[in-house]
């Protein structure tokens, strides 16, 4: 605390970034025994015994580091902007607290946790590391949101870059100068395409940091495993999907998308639950899957769904105390994952014989869209629907079956801003928030045969493209779509429409 104070009073720094947010569990300083009897109205033990209470004081007390340190830097020069590394939904820290920070931070460039990061801390911005180092994913992280930087360890007074010590590898002594050079300068020119841009998309990803702590050991692991097997396929037909933190759910506005996912998601408020049922009853499509809504905000079973009176399905049973991890993973690197997860035109199947968790309910209203096909059991809900007021509210049994899911909107009408014909082949559109333009980027090399929905871009004409000499551009426009074939030969390009 004392050194923050010591630097924004004594020298003209742009940002504070704190590096490595975490609590050492050994630590039993007059601080940290008076947190604990605060919490627990009990002596701090000598050494861990009960895994709960040292995870709630871990993540208390670095909640409570972060509050104060925005506070203290904020009441000295209140311009700077100030922000943590491992803040980011990885490591231990509740980033319930995306309000006491001013910009997301994501260390490694990484799509899925960009658009997850970008959404959820809701700023300006993300700072992102590591992309040059990723080719397969640089322009993609830039394009949805990225603001790239690179770090590297210099010689001695120089401050140059150290050849043999660049953190976690050797590079040829001429790499800054060949490599690292030219794509910052590549930057440069893309810059004013990509600055004061979001992506275009119909659907939001309802995400609560609460939904944590009916995990064994308070484990994100599971849940960001689903969220991100299905946000890549989504991405990858074309929609780069919003997430909302809960903290900030009741002042965002939820009228420009068709959809909100609920996958898993437990913890919310009364308030929160209210936010919810009212984007249902003026026309929206609410989503919601597995154990989701089934849990109080410490992690308690709750007796049934939070929603249960609109998702018209109750739960055969209480939710189990606390859930195991390990139980979904995913591999996003798998071959054609994306194809057998998201297909145009997916429908929705009758009956499922799931391999996957489910959760077991009985309906109370509405209809049953597919059905659990399980030898030798009675019939069980797996997708339904029901009415609530203008909208619908669908239910899925399980949360780790994304191909469900797709059907399921697909079902619903929920279809992506931009259809693509050639899955392996990456194309975005984001939208200027400054002036009425948007940009399709092209972010493979390859054949694209794009329909852009009119919905969600007006533009009449190309206005122009990068690189500036893109050719073999052929675009129509119809009273509701936006036809472009174009073929790139390059790992970035971009057109700009008006």
């Amino acid at each position: 605390m004392e050194s923050s104070r010591e630097v924004l009073s004594n020298y003209p720094v742009d940002g504070l970034r704190y590096d490595i947010l975490d609590q050492p569990a050994e630590c039993r300083c007059d601080g940290c025994k008076k947190l604990y009897r605060e919490m627990f109205n009990d002596t701090m033990p000598a050494k861990w015994i009960d895994w709960q209470r040292q995870e709630k004081f871990r993540v208390e007390s670095l909640s409570r580091i972060v509050k104060d340190l925005y506070a203290t830097c904020k009441a000295i020069k209140p311009s700077v902007p100030v922000w943590q590394n491992w803040f980011n939904g990885e490591d231990r820290a509740d980033i319930s607290d995306v309000n006491y920070v001013d910009m997301s931070y994501l260390e490694f460039a990484d799509p899925f946790r960009e658009l997850f990061l970008n959404g959820v801390f809701d700023k300006d911005g993300i700072i992102t590391g590591k992309v040059i180092e990723n080719p397969k994913t640089a322009w993609k992280c830039l394009a949805l949101g990225g603001r790239c930087y690179s770090y590297f360890a210099s010689v001695g007074k120089t401050g140059l870059p150290d050849n043999d010590t660049a953190f976690d590898r050797i590079v040829p002594s001429d790499w800054f100068e060949k490599n690292l050079a030219p794509f910052y300068a590549r930057v440069r020119e893309v810059q004013p395409i990509l600055e004061n841009s979001k992506p275009v998309t119909n659907i939001a990803i309802v995400y609560n940091e609460k939904t944590r702590y009916h995990y064994d050991q308070y484990s994100r692991d599971d849940y960001m495993n689903l969220l991100r097997g299905l946000t890549e396929p989504l991405l990858a037909s074309g929609n780069p999907v919003r997430f909302i933190s809960n903290v900030n759910l009741a002042t965002t506005p939820l009228a420009p998308y068709k959809a909100i996912l609920l996958p898993e998601c437990s913890g919310f408020s009364d308030d929160q639950l209210a936010v919810i049922k009212n984007y249902a009853e003026k026309g929206g499509i609410v989503l919601i899957t597995g154990d989701a809504l089934s849990y109080t905000e410490g992690g308690s079973p709750l007796p049934d769904f939070a929603l249960t009176g609109i998702m018209g399905v109750s739960r055969k049973e209480k939710a189990p105390e606390l859930k195991k991890t390990g139980g979904f993973t995913i591999d996003s690197m798998e071959e054609d994952y994306t194809r057998r997860v998201i297909e145009d035109g997916k429908k929705l199947e009758k009956s499922y014989t799931p391999s996957k968790q489910f959760t077991p309910v009985v309906i109370k209203s509405g209809q049953m869209l597919s059905q659990i096909k399980a030898p030798g059991q009675q019939q069980q809900p797996f997708v339904h629907v029901n009415s609530c007021g203008k909208g619908s509210v669908y239910y899925i049994a399980s949360s780790e079956m994304p191909e469900v899911t797709a059907a399921v909107l697909n079902y619903a009408g929920v279809l992506s801003p931009v259809k693509n014909g050639n899955l392996q082949a990456l194309a975005v559109l984001t939208r200027k928030t400054d002036k009425n333009e948007w940009c399709l980027h092209l972010l493979d090399k390859g054949n694209y045969s794009l329909r852009i929905d009119k919905k969600y871009c007006q533009a009449t004409k190309i206005s122009s493209t990068y690189p500036a000499d893109m050719k073999n551009i052929t675009i129509k426009f119809t009273n509701d779509s936006i036809l472009i074939d174009v073929t790139s030969g390059n790992d970035y390009a971009a057109i700009v429409l008006q």
